[in-house]
């Protein structure tokens, strides 16, 4: 069955732009959702979630922290403002070495919110979270070095860490590590290999 697949793959791989919008399709990226382990009453009220939130983060809880900068940033339950947003992330980043409060605040400096646009500080945050196995920081970092975000394209680099965020079982990842190794990207060229990736990303994000 794989042997079956594999050689369907082979034979579009030519067709490289349509066979890449049809893997986005089948496997697509999925975003950092940091209200996933929220109270589903406190969901429905933002104005008390923003007041608890405000609570445990002035405790010095670290998911308090996350919420509440992530209230201010998107405006619930209070006027939004990039500005403390940027400020509790950081907080949680350098205080606690919150992972997800590190991945925020590199996307700040990536994307110039609550601060200057700083892509070596963006770079240096991912890093720092990626460390921890933090899956969007590991595709962040492969997608700015694939897409040539402030920098300069670099594929292997790209490809490195993609893989990384495969190890973690990240579909669309494996879809990229797949065209790493089906073109040759920052490693030799391997036609089986990128058939695998390609095959795994479409069964497990199937099966999910």
């Amino acid at each position: 069955h794989t042997t079956f697949n594999g050689l369907g793959v082979l034979a579009v791989l030519p067709f490289s732009s349509a066979f890449a919008r049809l893997m986005t399709r089948l496997v697509p990226e999925r975003g950092l959702d940091l209200s996933a382990r929220l109270d589903p009453a406190l969901l429905k009220d933002p104005a008390a979630a923003f007041g608890w939130f405000e609570t445990t983060a002035r405790q010095g809880y670290t998911e308090g922290m996350n919420s509440l900068a992530r209230a201010y940033l998107y405006g619930e339950g209070v006027a939004a403002s990039d500005n403390d947003a940027f400020q509790w992330y950081q907080r949680s980043a350098v205080e606690k070495e919150s992972a997800v409060g590190q991945a925020m605040l590199g996307w700040m400096y990536e994307n110039g919110r609550g601060t200057n646009p700083d892509i070596d500080k963006a770079l240096s945050w991912y890093r720092l979270a990626a460390k921890q196995d933090h899956l969007w920081s590991l595709k962040a970092l492969g997608r700015i070095y694939a897409e040539g975000v402030a920098v300069e394209v670099d594929r292997p680099k790209s490809c490195y860490w993609y893989e990384k965020a495969a190890e973690e079982g990240d579909g669309f990842s494996r879809v990229q590590v797949g065209y790493c190794y089906a073109y040759g990207w920052g490693r030799k060229a391997d036609q089986v290999q990128a058939v695998d990736f390609f095959v795994q990303a479409v069964n497990r994000d199937t099966a999910e």
